[in-house]
């Protein structure tokens, strides 16, 4: 059973490559777009399914180790031959890594082939790379378990909470914010002994390119709910951050009047393309989206 599950795993590209011969030459080429992202989803629901098994205890802990070699070995694969859903098989790593209790050191290798294979300097600027992405899906996760303690900061080389919010608060701070978390980022503040005004006052740019587009996005119609939702909670933070026991209004004011080239440059860092995007379809503000 080890057997066909590694081979189909090794075999995955298929679902998300076609090869062509053209002039006795092969090519591999990309399959649309939303058959990527629901080759994807089947995969993952397929490869978390095969971690719930019942053996005798004999068997138990062989099972388990092939168990997760099976998943690691598929969803790695996606990330090496799917720009589509690179992003996504990287969550599911780290979400793996959290639910079934993989070995941190055990993804770290994988991830690093993955990083080589991909043309990442190191694991760490892969990681970077997506850092936001990842963030957001992280706090987006209904289960409590999941906040920023439980991330696996390892797989930044950060040994230690106070390391990883250290290095990474202008990503971690806004994310925060935008959920209205403010006493979250005062834990932040305290665990890197920084004062949380000053904090905030450093990731105020990107901060305002995660609302601004909220407050611009209008539809007539109002049929977009989660837009809606989006920008009533834009709402929230704004008038939050006014408030005079935080930054209050004159300093946001003079604090984006002094950073606005850094909001333009965080505007257009979060300009995307939907998965579901088809190609020819036009740009709309609703693409504009932190994090993502």
């Amino acid at each position: 059973h080890h057997q066909v599950r590694m081979l189909a795993a090794m075999s995955v590209s298929r679902l998300f490559q076609e090869v062509q011969v053209q002039d006795q030459s092969v090519q591999l080429k990309a399959i649309p777009v939303k058959l990527q992202q629901k080759a994807f989803e089947n995969v993952y629901m397929k490869v978390q399914a095969g971690m719930r098994f019942q053996n005798s205890a004999e068997e138990l802990q062989d099972e388990k180790c092939n168990r997760r070699a099976t998943l690691l070995t598929g969803i790695s694969l996606i990330m090496c031959c799917s720009p589509i859903c690179e992003k996504q098989a990287l969550f599911a790593i780290c979400q793996s890594l959290k639910e079934n209790k993989l070995d941190p050191t055990l993804v770290k290798k994988i991830l690093e082939t993955v990083s080589k294979c991909l043309k990442y300097r190191s694991l760490e600027s892969f990681m970077v790379s997506h850092l936001d992405y990842l963030i957001h899906e992280w706090l987006k996760m209904a289960d409590s378990g999941y906040n920023l303690p439980t991330f696996p900061y390892v797989l930044l080389n950060c040994s230690n909470l106070e390391e990883f919010c250290r290095s990474y608060y202008k990503i971690l701070v806004p994310h925060l914010m935008v959920k209205g978390n403010l006493e979250e980022v005062k834990s932040i503040a305290e665990c890197i002994k920084w004062d949380w005004k000053k904090l905030l006052s450093d990731c105020l740019p990107k901060i305002m390119a995660y609302i601004l587009p909220c407050f611009a996005y209008q539809d007539k119609n109002e049929s977009d709910s989660d837009m809606a939702l989006q920008r009533e909670n834009a709402s929230k933070v704004f008038d939050m951050l006014k408030e005079d026991d935080c930054l209050g209004k004159q300093k946001i004011d003079h604090l984006s009047h002094n950073s606005l080239p850094e909001i333009v440059v965080e505007l257009l860092n979060t300009l995307y393309d939907p998965p579901n995007q088809d190609a020819g379809d036009g740009i709309e503000l609703a693409k504009f989206s932190g994090a993502m």
